[in-house]
């Protein structure tokens, strides 16, 4: 996938060579394990803690804490591998996958459409719309978990590329048989589900 940024501030033109889902596939599926541990450690941690100290707190907090000891269980399942970078800064950590063209993760929460909400900043303008902060092109990818109803399990842990307010693949990281691309409708605008049955793990690690 490849796009032009216009760069409003000052009229820079950017070509911005997105990985498309299948390399994303390919560099993060060894990586599936490791991002549901993280964020399964991180859930136990945080209940234990609450149950504990019978403490209520609302959404807010409670994504706060969950995302705080979710960067730090991060750091004992990625640090690690030779060809992932955990960069902490701006109050979060980024998970940087090393590979022809890196991959820039964060751990976000999503909502039912896999979209995370961010405070406007002209850097989460520029990861949102794949603008590059680097002299290279990468591609920006939220590490995203969204809670059910009791806020003590997981909905869903996906790795979701979006560009603005569309989602341009997205991975359910728990799902090992297949790929389930989120792709925009091309007729409403709305998102729709692909089922990509053809696209196997197998055929991804033989990169066949």
């Amino acid at each position: 996938m490849v796009y032009v940024c216009i760069n409003n501030h000052n009229k820079h033109i950017t070509t911005m060579e997105l990985q498309s889902s299948e390399q994303a596939y390919s560099t993060l599926e060894p990586y599936f394990e490791d991002i549901n541990n993280t964020y399964n450690e991180a859930l136990k941690e945080m209940n234990k803690m609450l149950s504990a100290t019978n403490t209520l707190l609302n959404a807010r907090a409670k994504s706060n804490l969950l995302h705080a000891l979710a960067m730090s269980a991060a750091k004992k399942y990625f640090s690690d591998y030779k060809d992932i970078k955990l960069k902490e800064e701006y109050s979060t950590m980024e998970v940087v996958f090393k590979g022809e063209q890196a991959i820039v993760a964060r751990f976000k929460k999503v909502n039912k459409q896999n979209l995370s909400s961010n405070i406007t900043t002209r850097r989460s303008n520029a990861i949102n719309l794949q603008y590059s902060l680097f002299p290279y092109s990468v591609t920006y990818v939220d590490i995203g978990y969204r809670l059910d109803e009791s806020e003590t399990e997981f909905e869903a842990i996906v790795l979701v590329c979006r560009r603005g307010q569309t989602v341009l693949w997205s991975f359910d990281v728990t799902q090992s048989d297949s790929l389930g691309i989120i792709l925009p409708s091309t007729q409403t605008g709305q998102l729709s589900i692909k089922e990509e049955k053809q696209i196997k793990i197998k055929k991804a690690r033989n990169g066949s």
